[in-house]
């Protein structure tokens, strides 16, 4: 029943094995008396009690220790044990557990702070197994077990000072639920990592500026992105190697060492975007993924909150094999646990419903290291990541062909779809939102994120019902480049259907996109490729899309960003809000260390997205800023103009 590394969790049930009956009983003479039961040691040997067992003596512990008593002493790392005797009354050798003199006073009341152990010793001449009682103090236990670092102070009920210090019950509840040491991890709001900060001996008590007020170039918004995700991926990967170490036996049935490559691929997918240098306007939609990945690490660790499978035994470096924790030896009370370790296992949900809350949290898991397995974006190439040393992943060919090689194949970032996609509440669960355009998604693949999305759509087998950028169509799939996961109408056409419940709106698929427009048109701006004013039309969506440039060769006395309140980084947004597309004037070196080229990004690619929580060209009072642009429809090309002039109809006279 226990596991051979100290590491990983013991599913032992109450103390070192499982006790069914077994209570301690204290009489009024202070006797202790065992209840009959049944338990099994961790070595898996049953022992039964037929009968009650009652003490009224204790050996010594002034007369010269026992081999027994030493090695239970030395297994869990305590000084004192005192073993119970039920023989007749010794005086050499034994002492009451009631006090029978004046003399025999301690100073403080004996069985207060004891808890009462069975063990069982199967190195007999008959092979019969010899029970023996022991009584070992609370504070010794508690420390030798590592639940708290310093000794509880030897006070009893009985003593004339009326308070006395105990084990803290916050170090306990931590100790038998491990979910309470996970780390709490927090994302950082874009701009107030480092722009917006003047005091860096200071950094939220010094004096802040906005920080759109600094931002004239795309090096700039990269840097702040960096400094945030350099500090929060190894935060995170941290988290998730505690949470391994800790539950790895509940998410997986593999091997613990399986589930320590998820962290080093998240670090390994962030270092190749930096080494590597191309597509650098991606670096916010790393932000978003580790926005997400902090959600669903989050919601586990809400899952996992009445989860208690750590056993007290859990950390000792020999684990005892034939030692049950009893119970507390208290006046007027029953118990088969120890009062400082109650709840060590329950049954993790209660009596009801454990196995499908049990597949809850393994499909949060999953959904995590998926998350994390499967992340990319067209021409990032991440899955090469995977087959890196040290992972050596190869996915298979039906598995190589996901929606990512799909939008690869049509030749360049400005040939791809700018698609809206309808979700829920940025801020409610993040399986009732649409998966995001970062995660490739597969309808042949074990991989993919849609699997795992949502619990609940996964156990009723409503995969195909996820809105997504990728979602593809089933039926329409042209193999082996495409294997979309639905091919149901609201969900592959979800614009089309009720958006009620469906508030916010995902657009994705503009960031690295150059943008055009006519010759001296200074108002308006277009993608090269895509008639997105069409598609906002033909939706019926009240949005506004402006363009701001960086590098302006032309600096205007403020900064254009600056003018703009409320400008902030949303994954999505509402029908009456503005987005707000940044791109760049000029081409731009970025310097990045860790890349060994001179990464450049291109004129008049976007690069960033912000949003504004208002529409932008509804007032005309709004502030102007220097280059600012406003979405145009396409123009046709000027065959189809001259075309146009040839067949235009005469004007009717008024």
């Amino acid at each position: 029943m226990a596991t051979t590394t100290p590491k990983y969790l013991d599913p032992c049930i109450s103390g070192y094995g499982i006790v069914c009956g077994l209570e301690v009983h204290v009489n009024d003479d202070c006797s202790i008396e065992v209840q009959a039961g049944t338990a099994i040691t961790p070595a898996g040997q049953t022992i039964h009690l037929e009968k009650i067992k009652k003490f009224n003596h204790y050996y010594s512990p002034t007369k010269p220790v026992s081999t027994r008593a030493k090695s239970i002493q030395q297994q869990l790392n305590i000084q004192t044990c005192y073993e119970l005797s039920d023989a007749t009354f010794n005086a050499k050798t034994m002492d009451s557990l009631k006090q029978q003199y004046q003399s025999d006073l301690p100073e403080h009341a004996f069985l207060h702070n004891k808890i009462l152990l069975l063990s069982v010793d199967t190195n007999a001449e008959d092979g019969k197994p010899q029970l023996s009682f022991w009584l070992a103090p609370l504070d010794e236990l508690a420390k030798g077990l590592g639940i708290q670092s310093a000794p509880m102070a030897s006070k009893g009920l009985f003593t004339k000072a009326p308070t006395r210090t105990q084990v803290d019950p916050i170090e306990v509840d931590r100790y038998l639920r491990p979910v309470l040491s996970l780390p709490s991890i927090k994302v950082p709001r874009f701009g107030y990592k480092t722009l917006a900060i003047t005091d860096k001996a200071n950094v939220f008590k010094g004096v802040m500026v906005n920080p759109f007020s600094k931002i004239d170039s795309f090096q700039l918004i990269f840097s702040e992105y960096k400094a945030i995700l350099d500090d929060l991926i190894p935060d995170f990967s941290e988290a998730l190697e505690r949470l391994h170490t800790k539950y790895s036996p509940l998410f997986t049935h593999k091997y613990a060492e399986y589930l320590d490559k998820f962290p080093k691929v998240l670090e390994a997918k962030w270092a190749e975007f930096c080494k590597r240098g191309k597509h650098l306007y991606y670096i916010q939609y790393f932000y978003d993924w580790l926005r997400d990945l902090v959600k669903a690490y989050e919601e586990l660790r809400l899952a996992l909150t009445d989860v208690r499978l750590q056993c007290i035994c859990e950390g000792l470096g020999t684990k005892p094999q034939s030692i049950l924790l009893l119970g507390p030896v208290l006046g007027g009370r029953s118990s088969h646990q120890p009062l400082v370790f109650r709840d060590a296992f329950t049954t993790p949900f209660g009596q009801s419903n454990r196995e499908a809350q049990l597949q809850h949290i393994k499909c949060l898991h999953w959904r995590l290291m998926m998350m994390i397995w499967t992340f990319d974006l067209p021409f990032l190439q991440m899955q090469e990541v995977l087959a890196m040393p040290g992972f050596s992943y190869d996915p298979g060919n039906e598995e190589k062909f996901d929606s990512t090689n799909y939008w690869e194949a049509k030749g360049s970032i400005d040939e791809l779809p700018i698609v809206i996609t309808p979700s829920h509440l940025p801020y409610g669960e993040l399986g009732a939102q649409a998966i995001p355009y970062y995660y490739p998604l597969d309808g042949d693949s074990s991989y993919s994120v849609h699997r795992y999305w949502n619990p609940h759509f996964t156990k009723v087998q409503r995969i195909d019902e996820h809105r997504s950028y990728n979602v593809g169509d089933a039926e329409a799939s042209t193999k082996p480049f495409k294997d979309g996961y639905s091919s149901l109408d609201p969900t592959v056409y979800p614009l089309c259907f009720d958006l009620q419940g469906y508030p916010y709106l995902k657009v994705e698929g503009h960031i690295g996109k150059q943008l055009s427009w006519p010759n001296g048109n200074t108002s308006n701006f277009y993608f090269t490729k895509i008639d997105f004013l069409k598609e906002l039309k033909k939706s019926n969506f009240c949005l506004d899309v402006i363009a701001l440039p960086l590098n302006m060769t032309t600096k205007p006395p403020s900064f254009p960003l600056e003018e703009l309140l409320g400008l902030e980084h949303q994954q999505s947004l509402i029908p009456g809000q503005t987005l707000v597309l940044i791109y760049t004037e000029v081409e731009e070196t970025i310097d990045l260390k860790e890349c060994n080229d001179d990464p450049k990004i291109d004129p008049y690619v976007v690069v960033a997205d912000f949003v504004l929580p208002y529409r932008y060209t509804c007032c005309k009072d709004n502030p102007q800023p220097a280059g600012l642009r406003t979405l145009a429809n396409v123009p046709p090309p000027p065959n189809i103009v001259e075309a146009q002039k040839k067949n235009k109809p005469a004007q009717r006279k008024p």
